[in-house]
């Protein structure tokens, strides 16, 4: 039997990737407070983030690796919903 990664699987796997960015983000930003760094070396992170976020390619690297396994796990959803030949 085949095991397919359940949505709710796929919803950690994004909420653990989304704590993980913010969490980043925070201690960039709480980072330059406890730190003592640059306010230009702050900008220039948080300037390069953006432009790397912002790339129209990245977003659909991005959007195809996401994608990818919803797509699989639909057709698996779709195919269980015919019955099996004999």
């Amino acid at each position: 039997m085949k095991q397919y990664i359940s949505m709710n699987k796929i919803k950690m796997y994004l909420a653990g990737a989304a704590i993980a960015v913010s969490g980043v983000i925070a201690s960039v930003a709480h980072g330059a407070s406890l730190f003592g760094v640059p306010t230009s070396t702050v900008s220039t992170l948080t300037a390069s983030i953006t432009d790397t976020l912002t790339d129209p390619g990245l977003l659909a690297i991005i959007a195809f690796v996401i994608a990818l396994p919803v797509v699989f796990w639909l057709i698996g959803r779709v195919k269980a919903l015919f019955p099996k030949s004999k």
